[in-house]
């Protein structure tokens, strides 16, 4: 016998061919579902999405939570792009992303 123990040539069954938009979308929904894992980041889009704009002075109160530990959170759902934010003076306002929240949900619908 050669080659390593287990030979994809050998396989009986087919194996699928995974195109690459479907790769890309699940590194998408990945860092999107990273992002609600933590209870206190579901906690703020929910505020977001009942609210609308809250500034982060909102959030910390709402959270119960510092300041430098809710800008942390808020960077992560920035950075899965789950809000966006708008600057006011010296304030930074949030905002929940409706579209990248409803192709999170699209996401695990598609898999039923």
């Amino acid at each position: 016998m050669t080659g390593a123990p287990f030979e994809l040539s050998r396989m009986r069954c087919r194996v699928p061919e995974v195109p690459e938009e479907a790769r890309q979308r699940s590194v998408a929904a990945a860092r999107g579902f990273a992002a609600l894992g933590e209870p206190a980041r579901l906690l703020a889009l929910r505020l977001l999405a009942r609210w609308g704009t809250l500034c982060v002075c909102q959030l910390q109160a709402a959270l119960l939570l510092s300041q430098p530990t809710v800008s942390h959170h808020l960077r992560v759902l920035r950075d899965a792009e789950l809000v966006e934010v708008e600057r006011r003076g010296p304030w930074a306002y949030y905002r929940i992303r409706k579209d990248a929240v409803k192709r999170l949900a699209a996401e695990l619908l598609d898999l039923l």
